[in-house]
């Protein structure tokens, strides 16, 4: 998967315009996570990556801070035509590509995954009319090799 990047034009790119990432030993474990923040327009993005070794999962938890309702959120993958996904769900979807490598990409919560031209879209829903000035949202999701 590649990301979908924007440019510095863009208000509302595809994907979070993360512009710095670090990684912290965080947690009693000292486990390793990677925390990004960004800006675009006069939204704030921030973001924490982590993998689990149990699960062989790479959790991906990303915010936004707007102070208007964002016209588009979320974050846009592309993948190669030589992949093949597969919608089990609004929330869960599965991937393999022609040796037989399997990925499946789960959203946590009400995020729905959308695929559509060789393009992964997780897109957390947006409420306009219950918009509030430096309003928060979150979307989570998971993406893990399976078996």
């Amino acid at each position: 998967m590649m990301s979908v990047e924007g440019n510095s034009e863009q208000v509302w790119p595809e994907s979070s315009p993360f512009q710095q990432i670090v990684c912290e030993n965080v947690g009693a474990g000292n486990k390793p996570v990677l925390l990004g923040v960004g800006m675009a327009g006069k939204a704030h993005w921030s973001a924490t990556i982590e993998g689990d070794s149990l699960t062989e999962a790479i959790a991906m938890d990303i915010a936004c801070r707007s102070a208007a309702v964002p016209e588009r959120l979320g974050s846009t993958y592309w993948i190669p035509d030589t992949w093949k996904a597969t919608l089990t769900s609004e929330n869960s979807l599965s991937l393999e590509d022609v040796s037989g490598i399997k990925v499946a990409i789960d959203s946590v919560g009400n995020t729905p995954i959308v695929f559509e031209n060789q393009r992964i879209q997780i897109q957390p829903k947006i409420d306009g009319t219950r918009h509030q000035r430096g309003q928060t949202y979150r979307w989570r999701y998971l993406v893990r090799s399976e078996r």
